[in-house]
């Protein structure tokens, strides 16, 4: 059973920073089942901090070990 959240609230900004391809999938294939988030990634931290700052996401899901 998917958990879900009446229909009538805002979408939340989730941005997800993560070098590692697999993990990243994962961790969108779990968000993607909730169906109330907009989820925006980004591979590395450079790019992450761009998207920050584009986006102002609600949530954060950051990998703190990342080459770049």
């Amino acid at each position: 059973m998917t958990p879900r959240l009446p229909e009538t609230g805002p979408k939340v900004r989730v941005l997800v920073v993560e070098d590692d391809a697999e993990i990243q999938a994962s961790l969108v294939a779990a968000l993607e089942q909730f169906e109330l988030s907009e989820i925006d990634v980004a591979a590395n931290g450079r790019l992450g901090l761009e998207k920050l700052r584009q986006s102002r996401p609600d949530i954060l899901l950051l990998d703190l070990m990342m080459p770049e």
